[in-house]
């Protein structure tokens, strides 16, 4: 039994079936109790790892928006499920006392999901986020997902939401050249892998760079590989889904995460997790044509490609990273470097702070050298990307010049290639994981390449274990039959003929010759949970948990208990959207939040049945 002091707030309430539910707000968490059958009383326990947020719904009414752990069941996956439950106050009691008693619950549950002391009367500061949306990526379900699935988790949590919808290839990054972030505490993306790539490419255009890269992105799974999702949920030790990927956007913390400079004769772009070339880079392309099958497009493409198996004659060099140790850990390079013939000088990133007030602070100092830049010519470039003319990037640590060969030690590889892949995160798709242990900031570029040897039954049984789970990259190389090799290494660069086959980078086609990359380690930040508990470990979901809560909806009136210390300010934070109305708190926090049924979509991400449910106790 908790001690007295333990107990912050406590008040009776009413479920949408008339039942009498005793609610008490503990600093360990949510605590509900109700009378069960033959006397017996039953409790459902959230810890406010499990709570988003919680609102006030007319003048008695308090939704408590929740995302528990759930172990696997006879229809369902184990995963996170979004519910919410619904509690009632006594009608009869005066609107002055239900106001002060719902306001102080709901103060408090905000508080504690924001890890903020809840005996503080205090509203913390509101989040604002960043959201990128490409409805055309996968099967075109990004903004129905946003809009029935995202867009909830988020007002819940009180997030405020400027939206921006991807019109065509190219868009956001154009966009982000000349956003202002200034204030914004998240970068979310609600697309596949191509559009953090876009982002990501236009802020690197920037005159202020090294300040907006301070802002952690968070990816939400709406594309058809999601590898990026699903290495940050891996990594988190959560399942894949979209439940979890938005729990992790709110619940988690800024953590490094290292991103790949490929750079060409011509042009240098920014790569967040892959650059392929021959089999699967034929294969992701090549898939285009079949993208309303969603995941599946990538089955058939690479099952029409092995039939035609090609070998393209390339010259493959790397810096095996056991040659290197520990270089350039901590940011990025801070000499000077040539980019397309301007001269340019290194800001350095720096790292986020890993409290929210240090990283306001960190904002406030970058909004201020938003709109003076100081240009090597001893000028300024105004806020954004309206004076390009001369701007710092990091410069890369390892690479030579194109006109020189690859010094020692790096090692040659000249012949035929199937294929040649560089991945930095666990995942090259949501459903093929590379390798367990790989880190979003291990600093290293996972290379694999397939020779000219490797017969098509053998790559038929490399990617059906590796999209089966039943292995990792490292150890399919170990069979000789396969004719695969797999190397951690710091840079790399591949001569090739452009003719011959495709170049993609994050998925997505780029026109040019030879490539050379190298890995920048911890250059960005994204939305984590690390270290992350075993999940379920901080969840309260058990079988007492579920005997309480039901499918059915409805709404009661009620009776009334006490309240202990009930005192809370009346203004809620606003919500701001571009994407929906704000015409009513019913369109603010539904009480139930739409499943999307659709089948492609259910395909495409393997949804767990567990998107969302109404607890009525």
């Amino acid at each position: 039994m908790a001690e007295s002091s333990d107990v912050l707030l406590s008040q009776g309430f009413f479920s949408g079936k008339h039942d009498h539910i005793h609610l008490e707000l503990r600093r360990s968490g949510l605590h509900l109790r109700k009378e069960g059958k033959k006397g017996v009383e039953v409790r459902l326990t959230y810890s406010f790892e499990d709570i988003i947020g919680a609102s006030v719904v007319n003048d008695d009414g308090l939704d408590i928006w929740v995302c528990p752990f759930v172990n696997k069941g006879v229809v369902r996956k184990a995963g996170r499920r979004l519910e919410i439950v619904k509690l009632k106050m006594d009608g009869s009691t005066s609107p002055e006392f239900r106001a002060k008693t719902l306001n102080a619950f709901r103060l408090a549950l905000v508080r504690g999901a924001r890890h903020l002391d809840i005996g503080v009367n205090e509203e913390p500061s509101v989040r604002r986020f960043m959201v990128y949306i490409n409805p055309y990526s996968g099967t075109k379900q990004a903004e129905k997902i946003m809009r029935t699935q995202v867009q909830p988790m988020l007002q819940a949590a009180g997030v405020q939401m400027e939206v921006v919808l991807s019109a065509h290839r190219g868009f956001v990054q154009e966009h982000a050249k000349s956003a202002d972030f200034s204030g914004i505490d998240s970068i979310l993306i609600v697309s596949g892998d191509g559009l953090v790539t876009e982002a990501l490419n236009g802020i690197m255009s920037r005159t202020d760079f090294a300040s907006v890269l301070q802002i952690p992105f968070a990816v939400i799974p709406a594309g058809s590989g999601n590898a990026l999702a699903a290495s940050v949920l891996h990594a988190s030790k959560e399942t894949y889904g979209i439940v979890e990927a938005v729990y992790v956007a709110l619940k988690g913390s800024p953590v490094p995460l290292d991103i790949m400079s490929v750079t060409s004769a011509k042009r240098r772009i920014y790569s967040i997790l892959s650059v392929t070339w021959g089999l699967l880079a034929d294969v992701d392309i090549g898939s285009d044509k079949f993208r309303k099958l969603g995941n599946a497009r990538f089955t058939l493409a690479f099952m029409q490609t092995l039939a035609s198996l090609k070998k393209y004659p390339a010259k493959l060099s790397f810096l095996p990273a056991e040659a290197v140790g520990d270089v350039a850990t901590d940011g990025a390079n801070t000499e000077t470097e040539s980019v397309e013939g301007i001269a340019l000088g290194l800001a350095a990133v720096p790292k986020i702070p890993s409290s929210s007030s240090s990283r306001r602070s960190l904002r406030r100092r970058a909004t201020a050298s938003n709109h003076s830049v100081e240009s090597p010519s001893g000028g300024t470039a105004s806020n954004g990307a309206s004076n390009l003319q001369s701007y710092s990037l990091p410069k890369t640590v390892h690479l030579p010049a194109f006109s020189d060969g690859p010094p020692d030690p790096w090692v040659v590889e000249d012949g035929q290639f199937i294929s040649v892949c560089a991945v930095m995160p666990s995942h090259l798709a949501w459903d093929t994981h590379l390798q367990n242990h790989a880190s979003l900031a291990d600093g290293l570029i996972h290379l694999t390449f397939i020779g000219r040897n490797a017969s098509r039954s053998s790559l038929l049984t490399v990617f059906t274990e590796l999209g089966a789970g039943a292995g990792e990259i490292a150890t399919l190389a170990t069979h000789q039959a396969h004719d695969l090799q797999h190397r951690p290494v710091k840079a790399f660069r591949l001569e090739m003929d452009p003719a011959l086959s495709y170049l993609a980078v994050d998925g997505e086609h780029v026109e040019g010759g030879s490539i050379q990359c190298e890995v920048m380690p911890q250059f960005v930040q994204i939305m984590a949970r690390l270290p992350a508990e075993t999940p379920g470990s901080g969840s309260s979901t058990s079988a007492s948990n579920e005997a309480l809560a039901s499918d059915s909806a409805a709404n009661a009136a009620v009776a009334e208990d006490s309240v202990v210390g009930a005192t809370a300010s009346n203004d809620a934070p606003a919500t701001t959207t571009h994407c929906a109305s704000d015409d009513g708190a019913g369109d603010d926090f539904p009480s139930t939040v739409e499943e999307d049924s659709t089948a492609d979509n259910k395909a495409e991400h393997k949804a767990h049945g567990n998107v969302s449910s109404q607890v009525d106790l």
